[in-house]
């Protein structure tokens, strides 16, 4: 899929204690970013850990800042984030194919929205097509 029309965008991980699934999920967009979403900036927070969490968040993200608390994670990522919008992602949460795309052409200049993911794996409703109608009309 050809995506120079997409906006750039960053995925923006607070991540503390969290090093196998935070390479799961980091290996997942370094996969989606070679296969089929160009414009896509990884951005990860990193908590001081214990574990090997910034070592991976190193080898697979752009960029790695550090903080004290999730709110801080979050702000110290967008700070440093070049995208024109915004995922933020949890470390477990490694997004299926297809994801960032299908928030791609929704997104809009004049909207703001959100998008929420469930687990398919828990008999809950699949999130893509419902977060997707939502995120449009905010």
């Amino acid at each position: 899929m050809e995506t120079t029309s997409f906006p750039f965008i960053s995925v923006i991980i607070p991540a503390y204690h969290d090093a196998s699934r935070l390479h799961r999920t980091l290996r997942r967009l370094c996969a989606i970013r070679k296969r089929e979403y160009r414009n896509l900036e990884i951005v990860v927070s990193v908590r001081p850990s214990r574990d090997t969490t910034e070592a991976v968040a190193r080898r697979y993200a752009d960029r790695v800042v550090h903080n004290r608390s999730l709110s801080e994670a979050r702000n110290k990522g967008a700070k440093v984030a070049r995208g024109e919008y915004f995922i933020f992602l949890d470390a477990d949460a490694a997004p299926s194919f297809g994801t960032i795309s299908v928030i791609a052409r929704q997104l809009r200049p004049d909207r703001i929205g959100t998008c929420t993911a469930y687990s398919a794996k828990r008999g809950l409703k699949p999130w893509c097509a419902t977060a997707a109608q939502n995120f449009v009309r905010w």
